[in-house]
């Protein structure tokens, strides 16, 4: 009986083996179905030879090599994403920014960048916060979290939805509507690549939000190994390569236009400093001379009175001569003077 039983112990334990082996086996063969934006530059978008390209791409193309999956990419309006997505038509998103909303039909991976959010106006226009915004004809990607962020906060009611963001800046451009918002580095690209330059960029004053991998909850496995080749991608400095070669640029521009305001602002207060220098000097110059002149007018005072003049020191009740000669001598100690 015990033998039995042993027998049937083990047996079970190769049926679940075997069956969690062929689960293992079975995603890393299958091919799994990717897709994304095809108008969110730089992070992913059609390239003029009409092949998915950007950060995200050039980012799942290293991670699918890394994990040795085989896979299908496509580019696709960002409402069918979002569709096939929930539908499960697909098995990952490449990006897609985190809200707790989307939590119900997708799982996120560690992030893979974060992003910036701003708004974007014309150059004579007046507006300097969100709250300026109110009201106003705001321009959106259709299907994005910007649509939620304004119906949510009840900021507009007048939200204009484009689907390709390139026509958004183009529509702003052109003197309609009031506003764009959407990604910081998003807004410079689209600003450079169109060749703008009567529109200028303003801090929506968020915090940064995540920006991740997003795939279906069946696949827990598979985002456990994407968070792996994330890591992986990210200490070989694999990460680093593709995100310099995007964004590297956009942040050098950043940090210039950082110095150059931080310049304008403490160049004031650096004159100022060196004004206030430059008389200190001056007066410590001017009170140097004066002294020197008192104690010349001292002296020949001294001389002509012919008067002599000690000093004398109670640490070690010495008495030294400033000026004259000395009494009976040359006097070193006080206890001369006693005797």
């Amino acid at each position: 009986m015990n033998l039995l039983h042993c027998f049937g112990v083990r047996l079970i334990i190769v049926f679940i083996t075997l069956f969690a082996y062929s689960r293992v086996t079975a995603s890393t063969t299958d091919t799994l179905l990717i897709s994304g934006n095809k108008n969110y530059p730089p992070f992913e978008f059609i390239n003029d030879k009409g092949e998915p390209d950007g950060f995200n791409i050039d980012i799942m193309k290293a991670l699918m090599q890394e994990l040795h999956y085989t896979y299908k990419l496509n580019l696709d309006e960002w409402e069918n994403v979002i569709d096939n997505i929930e539908h499960k038509r697909i098995d990952m998103v490449t990006g897609m920014i985190y809200a707790p909303e989307r939590s119900n039909y997708v799982r996120f991976s560690f992030p893979i960048c974060t992003i910036n959010r701003n708004f974007t106006i014309r150059k004579n226009d007046k507006y300097n916060s969100i709250d300026d915004l109110k009201g106003k004809e705001i321009i959106v990607e259709r299907q994005g979290w910007f649509h939620d962020f304004l119906t949510k906060n009840h900021i507009t009611d007048k939200v204009i939805e484009v689907n390709d963001i390139y026509e958004g800046f183009q529509l702003l451009s052109s003197g309609k509507h009031d506003a764009i918002l959407a990604g910081e580095l998003i807004s410079y690209y689209a600003i450079k690549k169109l060749h703008i330059d009567n529109l200028t960029i303003k801090d929506l004053e968020i915090p940064r939000q995540n920006y991740s991998i997003a795939v279906i909850p069946q696949h827990d496995e598979l985002l456990y190994k994407v968070n792996i080749g994330l890591q992986r991608l990210k200490s070989s400095g694999v990460y680093d390569q593709i995100y310099n070669k995007w964004f590297g640029i956009y942040e050098r521009e950043k940090n210039n236009r950082i110095f150059a305001w931080s310049a304008i602002m403490f160049l004031p207060l650096l004159l100022l400093f060196l004004m206030v220098v430059c008389r200190l000097r001056t007066r410590i110059s001017r009170s140097r001379r004066q002294l020197v002149d008192s104690q010349q007018e001292i002296g020949l005072a001294i001389d002509a009175g012919k008067v002599s003049a000690w000093s004398y020191s109670s640490t070690d009740q010495m008495i030294r001569i400033l000026h004259g000669e000395a009494i009976h001598g040359e006097i070193n100690h006080i206890d001369q003077i006693k005797e």
